[in-house]
């Protein structure tokens, strides 16, 4: 792992990772880093309960990138430097929740290659989840672009 940050960073290459600690070389040269609410109970407990600005805060400060959490169906955290803002997930008929984390680390990727904006990104990436989440079996069924941006302006 620190080498392949080591290599990205000496190459100017962004990248975006998932479920790491806000002390780790791999957030700290981050672009995206989007940690779930799992890893967020599993490491953060007692901030996740009591105070999630504080625990998006000890991360914001730790890297230039941006930070989401992720809570599912819940408000999505997100943040870069003192930019804090939030986010709801689209309602969906979900048909299955198998890979709605990787949809929505996948359509960070395509906001990072995109150039999208911090808001778009978040709002790209839990629209592109929100499409995978009507999908049964998704590896037979993958949202295409249009389902997310016909999702998007639904709102």
């Amino acid at each position: 792992m620190e080498e392949a940050v080591r290599l990205c960073d000496l190459h100017n290459i962004p990248y975006v990772t998932y479920d790491c600690p806000y002390d780790s070389p791999l957030h700290e040269k981050s672009s995206i880093n989007v940690i779930s609410s799992c890893y967020l109970k599993d490491q953060y407990s007692e901030l996740v309960q009591t105070d999630i600005l504080d625990l998006l805060t000890r991360y914001t400060r730790h890297s230039k990138g941006l930070t989401i959490f992720t809570f599912g169906s819940k408000t999505i955290y997100y943040g870069r430097g003192d930019m804090q803002g939030t986010a709801q997930p689209f309602q969906v008929q979900v048909k299955s929740t198998l890979s709605a984390g990787d949809s929505f680390r996948t359509g960070c990727i395509y906001g990072l290659l995109k150039g999208l904006s911090d808001s778009e990104t978040v709002d790209f990436a839990s629209a592109l989840a929100g499409c995978a989440l009507t999908k049964y079996p998704i590896t037979n069924n993958l949202p295409d672009l249009d389902e997310v941006m016909s999702l998007i302006k639904s709102r």
